[in-house]
């Protein structure tokens, strides 16, 4: 057992007396797991997380007040967000405000396996943005990420490219419909090609393939080749919930088309008028594919293996 100096503080009772507002005002400890500091690194000093130079960590407060419950998280450098909810506490723990190019600072949620991103918006309300797996690929919130990093290690995140971060950020709502329909375009054509070869496994470039080279021709400054990746994923997926939601408040019509085993492609603005399927995953026998444009858009990677 280690000998403990009478006067001795442990280095944690210190790294907690350097974070502001640790005290609960109506309890005279903060409660478990509601604080969690680590003195600073050489070469952590710009955190996206905050510090105020001389330590990192967060604490973590929850208020309750009728059916709303409040669950703020403050940094050392003195910044707060405060995450509002009517149905309960958050589900998972607040680790701080990420500060991002251009002043965005969404808040990292740590839940069971994933890490959340919430906005805060004032007009509305909590929303969760994406959430990432730690020592995983990015998926689709961050196709261009090999490896997530665990929680501990965000510290020493930097932004990949602040030119094009802000190029992203001035895109107008119409620019961002002429990359979906580009997307959309890419992607029927794509499927036109297989009908045309009448191979079971035609010689096409994949979906994902044809949608970051439409991507990269309808925002040619996007040169950056990991958040090029990036954002092609964000455009096939914002497609492929089109045509989920498309085929989910289609109803079924009573008689198959004539041609209804071939999977049709649709635009993000135009749905399919017969879905095949209600949802992703109930296929009918007479149906080869799994939605009517589910493979055009990927959708088929998540139910049948109908595409290539």
């Amino acid at each position: 057992m280690a000998r403990v100096r009478p006067g001795h503080r442990h280095p944690r009772t210190r790294l907690a007396a350097r974070l502001p507002e640790l005290r609960h005002p109506r309890r005279r400890h903060p409660p478990p797991a509601a604080l969690r500091g680590a003195a600073l690194q050489p070469g952590l000093e710009d955190s996206p997380f905050g510090t105020d130079g001389t330590v990192l960590g967060r604490w973590v407060r929850t208020e309750r007040e009728g059916d709303e419950t409040r669950t703020t998280v403050g940094t050392p450098d003195g910044r707060t967000a405060t995450l509002t909810t009517s149905d309960g506490r958050i589900p998972g723990v607040p680790l701080g405000a990420l500060r991002l190019p251009g002043g965005v600072e969404p808040v990292v949620v740590a839940q069971h396996r994933h890490l959340a991103l919430y906005t805060t918006d004032g007009t509305t309300g909590l929303r969760e943005l994406g959430r990432l797996t730690p020592l995983e690929r990015g998926g689709e919130f961050a196709a261009g990420t090999r490896l997530v990093p665990p929680a501990d290690f965000w510290h020493a995140l930097r932004p990949r490219d602040e030119h094009t971060s802000a190029l992203l950020r001035a895109l107008s709502d119409e620019q961002a419909e002429e990359l979906l329909r580009a997307g959309a375009a890419a992607l029927t054509e794509r499927l036109a090609r297989i009908e045309a070869t009448g191979s079971a496994k035609p010689d096409v470039p994949t979906a994902d393939k044809v949608v970051r080279d439409a991507v990269a021709r309808a925002l040619p400054a996007l040169t950056e080749p990991h958040l090029l990746t990036g954002v092609a994923a964000l455009v096939h997926a914002v497609l492929r919930f089109a045509v989920s939601v498309a085929n989910f408040v289609t109803p079924l019509s009573s008689s198959p088309e004539p041609n209804a085993s071939a999977p049709r492609a649709c635009s993000p603005t135009t749905a399919p008028r017969t879905a095949t399927t209600r949802r992703c995953g109930r296929r009918p026998p007479e149906s080869p594919t799994c939605t009517a444009g589910g493979a055009a858009h990927g959708t088929g990677a998540h139910c049948a293996r109908s595409a290539p």
